[in-house]
């Protein structure tokens, strides 16, 4: 007998659900049987999971690593539909009609093929080129696992020869499955692999299905997270501050491990902001009193400590950083906090302190949300230009009109045409960019290559600097020419360079740098509405002097090339 469908959850139900999952999809060591037991459709809540469909190009089974992926998409947002390729070593059908392309191969069986590992990395390479030709989604490549024996031969450096190999291949990753293989030692290999179809274990299938819909999937086509709200008591050390007392409570080796992970990932770009019932003043007698915590009060860019609704905390945290409650994940030991603030803010991403902090560090480590596949130097500018952007503001009085206040800061921008490594910065601004983002075109990597590459399109983007910070690239202009008109498509600005009154002169000076280059007379401004960029087109209304941009589903606004007025802001051209 069938069973009836399962009901949506509710946002906080979800939230208690994943809290349940975290044991199996955290666990050290991987079970199919109690994996089996997760029914992804348990955590839906006001709609389904995200649709995701993969096309796996493979030369040996793969079906044991799809028969576990659905329980870590899912617990990542997605529901996949996975679609196989016939095993084949040629890659001669490259037809992806998918998502996103996986390619998966056992490089064994190239052993003795080519007389080179180069050789067969530059083979590759040219097989994923095709690919491209009728497909610009994210392409994930497993590089080889060494598992031992005679089918490993003339392969040593193959790892190495595709890294080079791919690298200059837009939005193509090269998954480290060769590490995972490395961490089960022997455990990686399955004697059985000719009625098995593949040499692989099952626990490295397993492990690979845990990284795919944990990490690696998620980072290929959905945004990273910005920020991470963390509890304290029971979550960061053992032990509760107003009982235990700044000397009580205590750092376990898994807690010392946990926000050592916290440390690691600040660096990696994100912020760490604290959320707690507690009084500010113990806190911060906390933070200054323990020398042995590995986490400072340097390294936290907000504060969110009262008695008040943690949801409030963190929707208060958000908009001091600049960020939607979206790109937030709350950690908290409490399953009832998160279930309270799912309930309050249903986007905040939620996860659930173990009491070991050892198992909470391993779960951040595979969070969703939290890898990425390169770590911009903007990322690492962010928690220093945000502290910037509060001496900034101590700056602006009222007696000192906008100019003299740009002349204060020093402000210098430097416009650029990007090409090269500088593109990954023009995919993540499109990809990334909510409140300032004019045309929403969420730019694949192959798309900005291939744009930047045409005589009929280009980027312009633009960096800032002033005497208190440097901000990195934080805007990127894009357009393309249709007959004699420039159609700009893409105008991405960072809310880090907001408020210092710079748009008009970013936009307008890119503008009319890309008319030239491409020989337009006309300019239109394609536009469209998105769930929270009303600042760019609030900004688009009045540059072009219309009195609102009308309709849902976008428009275009005529206008011409023309450069803005003058400014106190140092403008360089590095071309």
């Amino acid at each position: 007998m069938n069973e009836p469908p399962a009901l949506p959850a509710s946002a906080a139900e979800r939230s208690l659900r994943r809290a349940e999952w975290q044991p199996v999809v955290f666990a050290e060591r991987l079970r199919r049987v109690e994996l089996a037991r997760l029914r992804p459709s348990d955590l839906e809540a006001s709609g389904p999971l995200e649709a995701l469909s993969i096309k796996v190009f493979r030369n040996h089974a793969f079906e044991y690593v799809a028969s576990a992926l659905g329980p870590f998409l899912a617990f990542a947002g997605f529901s996949p539909t996975v679609t196989l390729s016939d095993y084949d070593d040629a890659l001669s059908d490259v037809t992806v009609g998918a998502r996103v392309a996986l390619v998966w191969l056992d490089f064994s069986r190239y052993a003795g093929r080519f007389e080179r590992p180069e050789a067969l990395a530059a083979w590759l390479a040219s097989r994923v080129t095709a690919m491209r030709q009728g497909f610009d989604g994210p392409v994930l490549v497993a590089d080889h696992a060494p598992l031992g024996g005679d089918g490993d031969a003339g392969l040593a450096g193959l790892n190495a020869a595709l890294e080079t190999a791919l690298a200059g291949l837009a939005g193509v990753h090269l998954l480290p499955v060769s590490a995972l293989a490395e961490a089960l030692g022997p455990g990686a290999a399955d004697p059985r692999s000719k009625a098995l179809g593949s040499r692989w274990s099952d626990r490295l299938n397993l492990e690979s299905a845990r990284h795919l819909g944990l990490r690696w999937l998620p980072a290929s086509v959905a945004p990273r997270l910005k920020a991470l709200a963390l509890d304290l008591d029971h979550t960061l050390y053992a032990g509760v501050l107003g009982e235990d007392g700044v000397q009580g409570v205590a750092l376990t080796e898994g807690h010392r491990r946990l926000q050592e992970t916290l440390v690691a990932l600040r660096a990696r770009g994100l912020f760490l902001a604290v959320v707690s019932r507690n009084e500010r003043a113990d806190v911060d007698a906390l933070f200054a009193a323990r020398d042995d915590f590995a986490l400072k009060a340097e390294h936290i860019s907000a504060w969110g400590v009262s008695w008040g609704a943690k949801s409030e905390a963190i929707a208060a945290i958000a908009a001091q950083l600049r960020i939607g409650v979206d790109a937030v994940l709350f950690v908290d030991d409490n399953p009832g906090e998160l279930a309270a603030v799912s309930a309050a803010l249903p986007t905040v991403k939620t996860l659930h302190a173990a009491p070991e902090g050892a198992l909470t560090a391993r779960a951040l480590g595979l969070a969703p949300g939290l890898f990425a596949w390169r770590v911009s130097r903007e990322d690492q500018l962010r928690a220093a230009d945000l502290a910037a952007s509060e001496a900034r503001r101590a700056l602006e009085t009222p007696e000192l009109d906008r100019e003299a206040y740009l002349a204060s800061l020093g402000v210098k921008l430097t416009f650029a045409v990007p090409q090269g490594e500088a593109l990954a910065r023009v995919h993540e601004l499109s990809n990334k960019t909510n409140q300032f983002n004019l045309g929403m075109a969420r730019l694949s990597a192959a798309e900005v290559s291939h744009r930047a590459g045409s005589a009929e399109a280009g980027f312009v983007t633009v960096s800032l600097e002033d005497r208190l910070s440097d901000s990195g690239v934080i805007a990127v202009v894009g357009a393309r020419r249709e007959g004699e008109t420039l159609v700009v498509d893409e105008v991405c600005i960072s809310c880090r360079a907001m408020g210092r009154d710079l748009e008009d002169l970013i936009v307008g000076e890119s503008v009319a740098h890309l008319a030239t280059r491409l020989g337009a007379a006309g300019v239109r401004y394609r536009w469209r509405r998105g769930p929270r960029n009303g600042p760019a087109l609030h900004w688009l209304a009045r540059y072009e002097a219309v009195e609102a941009l009308d309709g849902d589903d976008g428009g275009e606004v005529p206008s011409t090339p023309r450069r803005p007025r003058p400014m106190p802001v140092e403008i360089i051209w590095s071309m």
